[in-house]
């Protein structure tokens, strides 16, 4: 008589295997395995190859425990509140610096303003400006006329180039 303890044994063991990867808090079936297997750099890092990562963007798990698939995926990224500056030149319509010329930056969120003077070559900088904030950018003179003398400026990055340039003939 032939034993049927070996097929048993398989039958069970395959059975455990397919409730482990179903069962209980994880659920691993919405995910599948993304062949990637090109090179990928980025800053410090190198990664040869991705076979064998989960599809990106997927999220499995419960409980304690989440895993988030793929090697590149990551949350929603959002301004941070990093300051940077805004500068620029007031100039003649000839391209020669303006000295002197007052300037104010005003928050639109909070009112807060700041101030600043062109220098003798007619630059100007306004320090340490939080990004992801609208400010209002306005030049105060009788000396010389700038169409447009305000502006709008929705800061997103550092702006070193927000120049004036005044009229012609003033």
């Amino acid at each position: 008589m032939k034993s049927l303890m070996g097929p048993i044994v398989l039958i069970v063991l395959l059975s455990i295997s397919f409730a482990g990867q179903t069962g209980g808090t994880y659920d691993l079936s919405h995910n599948l395995i993304a062949g990637g297997g090109s090179r990928s750099v980025g800053a410090q890092f190198t990664v040869e190859g991705t076979a064998g990562q989960n599809l990106a963007g997927t999220l499995s798990g419960g409980g304690t425990y989440r895993l988030r698939g793929g090697f590149w995926a990551f949350e929603a990224l959002v301004p941070t509140a990093a300051s940077v500056s805004i500068s620029g030149q007031i100039r003649t319509s000839q391209g020669n610096g303006i000295p002197g010329i007052r300037l104010t930056l005003a928050d639109i969120a909070t009112g807060e303003i700041h101030g600043a003077v062109s220098s003798s070559f007619g630059y100007y900088r306004f320090e340490d400006v939080i990004v992801g904030r609208t400010y209002i950018l306005s030049l105060h003179t009788n000396r010389f006329t700038f169409e447009p003398n305000t502006r709008v400026v929705t800061l997103l990055d550092e702006i070193s180039d927000e120049d004036f340039v005044a009229l012609p003939g003033t």
